[in-house]
């Protein structure tokens, strides 16, 4: 059992070591670390503090380097707030280098602000070009060395750096110097920069949990919403039959007073004063001929509604040949 706790302990131990050395290192091409870290202080220096006039030159007719290197240093002192810029950490062992894609390589620097941190990530790719002319520059410090008499070229290397006050670690590095210095392409180019605010956990969880509350309360927010136009859909079908019925109670009014209309319009044809005394005999009584003829001939008028034209046509001018002689009551 003892065995097996210090053996868990030593594998603990061991991974958090493992974390701790654990150092970003790119291997897209070769490259010069104290020469990336120099290109990268330069392109702090020049664009983490334009003027107004500057930075609208840079935004309308920059490369993308410039773009995004001056909209990076503005927002970051205008949104994060970091404030006066102090300076920045050249210690080759505090930049972090990665692989980054197309074969390039991500240099970062971190810059110190009066409130907040800044890093600054430079995306370089080889320059292919830098090759040649390096070779060129070569040739010319071996017969340097030559017309010297110096048989060792670090040795050569080290008294041309002493004479012009530089510090060379090997005959790349001093090759590059000299190439810079003299105005001539860099080893790498420079074609993205990228600046960020350095927020620590504690921040960063707090700034997550403000924008996790902030979409819960939206969501809420349109779901209670939708839910509130869902129940106010059940009120529509009552709008629509009360509307209904008020547009049916005004026909039904409408027609009811367009009928009243017709029935005053209508004409009532009076009965002919001829049978107009005419009484209606009782059941039992015998009736005269002419009084039955009275009775049936009101009766037609009454019935037909067209002046008895049709039905009596000896009180008229038709020209029916319908003739009504007697008039017989059947026993």
């Amino acid at each position: 059992m003892k065995k097996r706790v210090l053996l868990l302990f030593m594998m603990s131990v061991l991974l958090v070591m493992t974390g701790c050395g654990e150092v970003e290192v790119a291997s897209n091409f070769e490259y010069n670390a104290a020469t990336m870290v120099s290109m990268n202080q330069s392109i702090i220096d020049q664009y983490h503090d334009v003027s107004d006039m500057q930075y609208d030159f840079y935004m309308s007719d920059g490369t993308d380097l410039e773009k995004s290197a001056v909209s990076g240093f503005r927002m970051a002192e205008t949104t994060d707030h970091v404030g006066k810029f102090i300076g920045n950490d050249t210690n080759t062992d505090n930049v972090k280098f990665v692989d980054g894609s197309d074969g390039q390589i991500l240099c970062t620097t971190r810059c110190n602000y009066q409130n907040r941190n800044v890093d600054v990530t430079v995306y370089y790719k080889e320059n292919k070009e830098y090759s040649v002319i390096k070779a060129d520059y070569y040739q010319q410090l071996v017969q340097g060395m030559q017309q010297q008499g110096y048989t060792d070229i670090n040795e050569y290397v080290k008294a041309m750096a002493s004479a012009y006050g530089m510090q060379a670690d090997s005959v790349d590095s001093f090759l590059d110097d000299i190439m810079m210095n003299n105005g001539q392409i860099s080893p790498y180019t420079a074609v993205d920069c990228e600046v960020s605010a350095v927020y620590t956990k504690g921040e960063l969880l707090k700034k997550a949990g403000i924008n996790t509350a902030i979409g819960m309360i939206t969501v809420f927010a349109v779901l209670i919403f939708i839910a509130f136009i869902i129940w106010l859909l059940k009120f529509i079908p009552v709008f629509l039959e009360g509307g209904k019925k008020e547009k049916k109670e005004k026909k039904e009014k409408d027609s009811g007073s367009d009928t009243a209309s017709k029935n005053e319009d209508k004409t009532v044809t009076p009965i002919p004063p001829v049978f107009a005394n005419a009484a209606v005999p009782e059941v039992g009584e015998e009736v005269k001929d002419e009084a039955l003829i009275a009775v049936i001939t009101a009766a037609l008028y009454a019935y037909l509604g067209d002046g008895g034209k049709t039905a009596v046509p000896h009180f008229t001018d038709s020209k029916d040949k319908l003739f009504v002689r007697s008039i017989r009551r059947v026993r």
